[in-house]
């Protein structure tokens, strides 16, 4: 390896609070190398929609300040120079999101090495998801593109227009934070709360709307969800249903016109004197490590809570959009619901610990570097491009070495105590009209044609690409 004169100095490009946690570790083995120099600049979240991104900022300053970490707040009056930085590090993929001048192709030209830590993990098909997740000009032309695992690199061989050559297996920065979350804990609260009941997770998608049945569409909320919510009713004593929606789920509710603001703050008193927990804080890690099982919709849930070891269903949307191909596998490990009744198979299975999932394997296959060490393996990425010695064996080999062993199932900490829920519901006039109102949504889309779906799924499709491409002609003109 060449000498260097001086530190590495690398550039972090964060726009969203939740997308910290993909840079957490790699950060922290920066600052503890005396080879690096890393600076953090904290871009709005879009920077064509202030008002949007105002109050994501403000929760992004809380939270690094929390943690004593320094940042910069760019401004329009910001320029890159050459020759200051060496390595720059992106945490979103979209250019039409940030200011024209720090689109990809600009960056480039001030700064000679780049990595791209993707913001998610994908679990999408379908020709836009494919383009989205796979081929903008961060992913194409990033010196190196992290991928969690062989079978993720491989989409890049397939969905990227320059194949897969800059990807490399590391692992994904935001396991090694979860894994230390893992090992903490079950707040009191929420100990308290689920008491000696077998706990589910269940994430659903907020794509459930009849604005979504031609286009996006990933939810099962509408399906499933009126059955799911009163069924947790029932069966109380026994179950306790931990519901994480997405986080524009909720949202959703009021511009849909199903329930309004004040409606919502009656729903959550509902659920909470029925023994529903309804999760909205910012950190999910509590409730993978409270609940007993994962009941979600197809998203990077079903990935991230592998690291736990504990069942999870795959609910099926049969209308929905394509997975990719390594969704589709993952999936083939797991158990999978489309009604009530599977899932209620499911719940009784976890109860009784005789669920059939081959969680260990999937673990291999998915997430082969779960060794809490993927932002030590990014920095070092990063110092052999400066460096210009990139190794060329295959990180992937030897993945036996790496998965980290945890326990299967995880056991969640409980609170043993003979205080029972009440044998009587509380009234829930306000769950009974979400319920009804998802029904609602439910039978209009049922009577659809399923011809004319599908023709206008494929026009919005066309529509979102042709909008897309025209926004980076008048974001990005040529020179």
């Amino acid at each position: 390896m060449k000498s260097r004169s001086r530190s590495i100095r690398t550039l972090f490009l964060l726009q969203r609070p939740e997308a910290w946690v993909n840079f957490a570790s790699v950060w922290a083995a920066m600052v503890e190398s005396e080879e690096f120099e890393p600076t953090i600049w904290l871009l709005p979240s879009n920077y064509s929609k202030p008002a949007l991104s105002a109050p994501r900022k403000i929760e992004a300053k809380v939270l690094l300040r929390s943690q004593g970490i320094p940042f910069v707040e760019w401004h329009d009056g910001m320029r890159l120079e050459s020759g200051v930085w060496d390595v720059v590090v992106f945490g979103h993929p979209y250019d039409r999101e940030r200011a024209p001048q720090l689109c990809f192709s600009r960056i480039a030209e001030k700064v000679p090495h780049s990595i791209y830590i993707p913001y998610g993990l994908s679990m999408g098909g379908g020709k836009k998801n494919l383009y989205l997740q796979y081929a903008q000009p961060t992913q194409i032309n990033s010196s190196v593109v992290v991928a969690r695992s062989a079978i993720e690199k491989a989409q890049y061989s397939r969905h990227c227009p320059t194949g897969d050559g800059h990807v490399q297996v590391l692992g994904h920065p935001r396991f090694d934070v979860l894994l230390k979350d893992l090992e903490k804990a079950v707040p009191d609260k929420l100990a308290r709360f689920c008491r000696n009941r077998t706990v589910f997770l269940w994430s659903s998608h907020f794509s459930f709307g009849r604005r979504y049945s031609q286009s996006s569409n990933f939810s099962t909320f509408d399906l499933i969800g009126p059955e799911l919510f009163e069924y947790a009713l029932i069966h109380r004593q026994d179950f306790c249903l931990l519901w994480r929606p997405h986080p524009a789920l909720i949202p959703g509710l009021v511009q849909d016109g199903i329930l309004s603001e004040r409606e919502l703050v009656l729903l959550r008193a509902e659920l909470h004197d029925n023994g529903i927990y309804l999760d909205e804080g910012p950190g999910y890690a509590a409730s993978f490590r409270a609940s007993d099982g994962l009941i979600s919709d197809t998203g990077s849930f079903i990935i991230e809570y592998l690291a736990t070891g504990k069942p999870i269903l795959a609910l099926t949307n049969p209308e929905g959009e394509p997975l990719n191909d390594e969704a589709e596998a993952l999936v083939s490990h797991l158990s999978r619901a489309a009604c009530l009744e599977e899932i209620e198979g499911f719940m009784n299975a976890v109860r009784g610990g005789t669920v059939d999932q081959d969680l260990a394997e999937a673990r291999l296959v998915f997430l082969p570097l779960l060794d809490g060490a993927a932002g030590k393996r990014v920095t070092n990425a990063a110092k052999a491009l400066v460096m210009q010695h990139a190794d060329s064996s295959d990180p992937i080999d030897n993945q036996e070495f790496f998965c980290r062993a945890l326990p299967s199932p995880h056991v969640a900490q409980r609170v043993n105590s003979p205080v029972k829920w009440r044998n009587s519901s509380v009234p829930t006039p306000t769950l009974n009209k979400l319920c009804e109102s998802l029904r609602e949504v439910r039978l209009a889309k049922s009577r659809e044609l399923r011809v004319l779906k599908w023709m206008r799924r494929k026009l919005n499709n066309v529509r979102a690409w042709g909008v897309e491409s025209l926004k980076r002609q008048e974001l990005f003109p040529r020179s």
